[in-house]
């Protein structure tokens, strides 16, 4: 009789998780979606390199020669996020849209690891 209660009782793991994420003690791997401790530089699920996400407080403008040089997905991360990323980065922002990252998890990656775009010309 103890067992189907137990299954009611089961606590909803989407919210236990945000609720890990926001406290900042577990982020989500990039490349696999999987729920892993802040502090990780190698996924345990996947085993891949986490990217170092290092603070940049570094502005920018981008004339329509420069943003015609920059790669598709540096293109993107201009465009959608208003964030100019190395090629690498832009990548791994490539990376996580195809996993089952959360659009929230973007946007701290560009801020982090990228120039904020004050204007670009296309």
């Amino acid at each position: 009789m103890a067992l189907p209660l137990a299954i009611l009782a089961k606590p909803n793991i989407k919210e236990v998780e945000q609720n890990q994420i926001q406290s900042g003690e577990m982020k989500k791997c990039p490349y696999c979606a999987e729920l892993i401790k802040r502090e990780a530089i190698i996924c345990r699920f996947c085993g891949k390199e986490l990217p170092t996400i290092i603070p940049k407080n570094e502005e920018t403008q981008i004339t329509k020669e420069n943003f015609s040089k920059l790669t598709y997905r540096q293109k993107f991360s201009v465009t959608e996020y208003g964030y100019l990323l190395s090629p690498e980065d832009a990548e791994v922002v490539g990376k996580m849209l195809g996993s089952i990252v959360r659009e929230n998890d973007i946007l701290p990656f560009c801020k982090a690891n990228g120039k904020k775009v004050l204007s670009f010309e296309q």
